[in-house]
C-alpha cells in the first residue's frame, strides 16, 4: 500500500488511517501522522497546556498523559488509537487541558501530522501495549 493510494481513498470514502493488512491495522499514512505528532510533542504541549496548572496535571499516575506514548485502546497513553475497522479507526490526542484553545490545539496537531506525512516520519517509540505508567515507559519516554 503506497502513500499516494492512501490519499486517493478520500474519493472512495475509505478511512485513510485504516489498513486491515498491517500488524496494528494502521496504514502508512496513520503511522506517519502519529510520527509527526510525537516528533513535535514539545511544541504541541504549548498549545495543549497553556498555564502552569494545566502543565502540572501532566504527571505520571494522574490519569493524564505524562510521557510520550501511543497505543491501541489504551487510556494511559498520550495518543490513544482506536482501530475498529474502516468506519472506526481514529486517534485521540489526550494531552489538552480544558483551558486550552481548541482551535489552536487542533490546528497544531493537524500541522504536526501533515509534517509527519510529508516527511514520512515513523514513530520513534514503540507502541505501548500495557500501562504507560510502567517503568519501561516512565524513564525512557519523558
Amino acid at each position: 500500500n503506497n502513500s499516494s493510494d492512501d490519499f486517493k481513498s478520500m474519493e472512495s470514502k475509505c478511512n485513510a488511517f485504516y489498513d486491515n493488512k498491517s500488524e496494528h491495522q494502521l496504514s502508512d499514512i496513520a503511522q506517519y501522522f502519529i510520527g509527526g505528532i510525537l516528533e513535535h510533542i514539545n511544541a504541541l504541549t504549548v498549545f495543549a497546556n497553556i498555564t502552569a496548572n494545566c502543565y502540572r496535571r501532566t504527571n505520571l499516575h494522574a490519569w493524564s498523559p505524562g510521557n510520550v506514548t501511543y497505543g491501541k485502546n489504551n487510556r494511559t497513553v498520550l495518543l490513544r488509537l482506536k482501530t475498529d475497522g474502516n468506519e472506526g479507526t481514529y486517534m485521540e490526542y489526550r494531552l489538552p487541558s480544558s483551558a486550552c484553545n481548541p482551535y489552536l490545539v487542533m490546528t497544531s496537531v493537524i500541522a504536526a501530522g501533515i509534517d509527519g506525512i510529508k516527511n514520512k516520519i515513523k514513530p520513534k517509540y514503540p507502541m505501548c501495549e500495557g500501562d504507560a505508567f510502567d517503568e519501561q515507559f516512565t524513564e525512557k519516554y519523558k
